[in-house]
């Protein structure tokens, strides 16, 4: 029996009001001739605010151990990934939507994007 891991942006915002981080890959593409691995997290901070984060990290699945989390960053003055921080959930889940073109029907729950990049990188 198969489930389904995805959520919707509306789904995403109530998620992140209780406290919960959400993301979602983007995918695996090329950038400056290097295999490049895109994905939002957007987090609930104890300041109240939530902060979306776009990482573009080096494609390293090959390494045995090393998880898409750990991949360093294609851009080294944004060694975190891009960041920023919002009032309120749907804010920051429509920036990722609008600025970042994430999917309004494919979010997942915390960690759940390391699966997304295992589902894309195996033939």
């Amino acid at each position: 029996m198969t489930t389904n891991r995805y959520f919707d942006a509306g789904d995403a915002a109530i998620r992140l009001r209780a406290g919960r981080w959400v993301e979602q890959f983007l995918g695996i593409g090329t950038l400056e001739g290097g295999r490049v691995v895109r994905y939002v997290v957007v987090t609930p901070e104890p300041s109240g605010t939530f902060a979306a984060t776009r990482v573009e990290a080096h494609d390293e699945g090959g390494n045995e151990g090393i998880g898409l989390y750990d991949f360093p960053a294609f851009d080294p003055d944004e060694p975190y990934g891009e960041i920023h921080e919002f009032a309120d959930a749907e804010a920051a889940i429509a920036h990722c939507l609008q600025a970042w073109g994430a999917d309004p029907a494919r979010f997942v729950g915390q960690g759940m994007a390391m699966q997304e990049y295992l589902d894309a990188s195996t033939p």
